[in-house]
């Protein structure tokens, strides 16, 4: 069990791990942008003729920029996940 801790395939498969979350994760955005611009475009319409409150548009407005600040959480979960799951592979005695 000690040679499979201080093996390095443990990095290949975090390494691995990542790939596939980033790539996965961007293909989903790519194919919800579409749809999710024509939803905020018809709402834009909705605005234009006032028949929303002000509420309202200001979380749509809110939910607009989460949705174009998504990438940067996504990255930053998959960096923080990294770290985590260094420090709990150290602790566990591996190297």
């Amino acid at each position: 069990m000690r040679e499979l801790l201080h093996d390095e395939s443990a990095v290949a498969y975090g390494i691995a791990i990542v790939a596939l979350f980033l790539f996965s994760w961007g293909i989903l955005y790519i194919l919800i942008s579409h749809p999710l611009n024509e939803v905020i475009s018809g709402f834009n319409t909705y605005i234009g003729m006032e028949d929303v409150s002000k509420e309202t548009v200001e979380t749509a407005e809110f939910y607009a920029k989460v949705w174009v600040s998504l990438p940067i959480i996504a990255l930053f979960g998959v960096f923080v996940w990294g770290i985590v799951r260094e420090i709990e592979t150290k602790e566990n005695g591996g190297e």
